[in-house]
C-alpha cells in the first residue's frame, strides 16, 4: 500500500510537470507561426493581411502572429470582429510583430 502511494505521488508530480511544460509551450512566442515574412508594402498585400486576420478571428485560429511596423487599423478590425463573433481579443505589438489572442485563453 505504501509503495502504491509513493508511485501515485511520483506520477502526480510528473503529470504536473507535463502540464507546466504544455502551458510554457503555448506561451512560447517562437512556436506560433508568423503569417507573413515582412510588412505589407502595397495596398493589395494589406488587404490580404486584413482578410487573413479577420478569418483567423472568426474561425478561432489563434494565436495569430503577423509582421507590420505601423498601427494602421488592426485594433479596429480586431475589436469589430470580436463584437461580431461575441468574443474578446487582445492584440500585443512587440517591435513590429503583432500577436492576437482570445482573452481568457
Amino acid at each position: 500500500m505504501e509503495e502504491q502511494a509513493k508511485y501515485q505521488t511520483k506520477m502526480n508530480e510528473m503529470g504536473d510537470m507535463n502540464k507546466v511544460d504544455a502551458v510554457n509551450d503555448v506561451n512560447d512566442e517562437r512556436l506560433i507561426p508568423v503569417a507573413n515574412e515582412e510588412a505589407p508594402r502595397t495596398r493589395d498585400e494589406q488587404k490580404i493581411l486584413n482578410t487573413r486576420l479577420r478569418l483567423a478571428l472568426r474561425t478561432g485560429a489563434l494565436p495569430f502572429r503577423f509582421i507590420d511596423d505601423q498601427e494602421k487599423h488592426y485594433r479596429k478590425i480586431i475589436y469589430s470582429t470580436g463584437i461580431e463573433v461575441g468574443k474578446k481579443f487582445t492584440a500585443n505589438k512587440d517591435g513590429d510583430v503583432w500577436t492576437v489572442r482570445e482573452v481568457g485563453k
